[in-house]
């Protein structure tokens, strides 16, 4: 039997939050009822959005399933209270997973709305206690919440890096991202200005993904030719590909100032290869890779990070210590995060039991 409507984004596209959704559904709710509610590729984006909510609609108040659920960010929270509010006219047990900081960031009347009307037998779930806890600050419910780092898609055992980098002279520092300038991507090419000609140091820069807005692209075309020299650029990366990227790299930085960043999956998938972080303050970011690794909104991030780089170039035992540090740092997150798993094993069991 199918206990759960599962709506939402689903891959394609891959991102972040699209991936997580389908894979917490996959690991944790058996067979489910799925409804992708993207707008998908073409023209009429918002007619079939609406048509395949209305899908969604039509399935959940003609069977008595459980609903899992992400909300949206932006115009998409109008939608949200819609079919929330429905899914709670119908007495419908509800899990949404919380995938943003937008909201939590800056008040929105619609979250509190959706919050009001969810009561003991709904539950959130959020990326780290400390998510659950700025958001129960914003929004008062009386949902039960759980944790569950996004850590749980991700094996035990270390990806294999062969530390090439951390043998030689030459420093290779990563960005993976959509290429934005909300995602810090301005930063990076700062960093690779400031780095072009200083003495005694040697830095490859290596920048993986798609260009998303034009200045960003506008910002990379303006590189002179000393400072591209320093960059490698892959384009998007995918299976291999990004296997192979990560296993290059001895350091990865991700100055992001995306308003909706919540726990970025792509720091996650460095230190599993075994690859230091250093990133900025946003979302859950700090509890995921500490406070050492973690640049605030008070500091120059270019700073911190050139500070991190003619550290690690100066010495290939800080290189391989760094790295060993972050391999043990993904065991420990790992590691605490099998009872975050029973939490989860034990709320589908609870939600399930109230299915007739």
């Amino acid at each position: 039997m199918m206990e759960f409507c599962v709506v939402g984004v689903f891959p394609p596209p891959s991102t972040g939050q699209s991936i997580a959704f389908k894979n917490f559904a996959d690991e944790f709710l058996g067979e489910y009822e799925e409804v992708d509610v993207s707008g998908g590729g073409g023209g009429f984006y918002k007619l079939k959005k609406t048509i395949r909510y209305l899908t969604a609609i039509k399935l959940i108040v003609s069977n008595n399933k459980c609903v899992y659920y992400t909300l949206n960010s932006g115009g998409g929270l109008y939608l949200d209270l819609l079919f929330v509010s429905i899914c709670k006219l119908f007495k419908r047990s509800m899990i949404i997973h919380h995938h943003s900081y937008g909201y939590i960031n800056s008040k929105d009347w619609k979250v509190g709305m959706i919050s009001s009307v969810l009561n003991k037998y709904d539950y959130f779930v959020f990326l780290s206690s400390r998510m659950k806890s700025d958001y129960n600050i914003v929004y008062p419910h009386s949902a039960k919440a759980v944790c569950l780092n996004n850590i749980f898609q991700y094996d035990l055992a270390n990806k294999s890096r062969i530390l090439g980098a951390a043998g030689s002279c030459v420093i290779k520092v990563g960005y993976l991202s959509n290429l934005t300038l909300d995602k810090g991507f301005d930063t990076i090419c700062d960093i690779i200005r400031r780095a072009t000609g200083v003495e005694g140091m040697y830095i490859e820069f290596h920048i993986a993904g798609p260009f998303a807005d034009s200045e960003s692209k506008a910002l990379f075309d303006s590189l002179t030719d000393a400072e591209r020299a320093l960059v490698e650029y892959h384009g998007p990366v995918y299976g291999e590909d990004k296997d192979k990227f990560f296993c290059n790299i001895d350091l990865f930085l991700f100055p992001t100032r995306y308003e909706n960043e919540a726990q970025p999956m792509v720091l996650v998938e460095a230190l599993q290869y075994g690859v230091p972080v250093l990133a900025a303050d946003r979302g859950t970011i700090k509890d995921l890779i500490g406070d050492d690794f973690t640049v605030g909104a008070t500091e120059n991030f270019s700073e911190r990070a050139l500070e991190r780089i003619n550290e690690m170039s100066s010495s290939k035992t800080l290189r391989l210590q760094a790295s060993q540090t972050a391999s043990t740092h993904f065991a420990d997150l790992k590691k605490r995060s099998s009872n975050e798993v029973e939490d989860i094993r034990r709320m589908v069991g609870e939600v399930t039991s109230r299915v007739s």
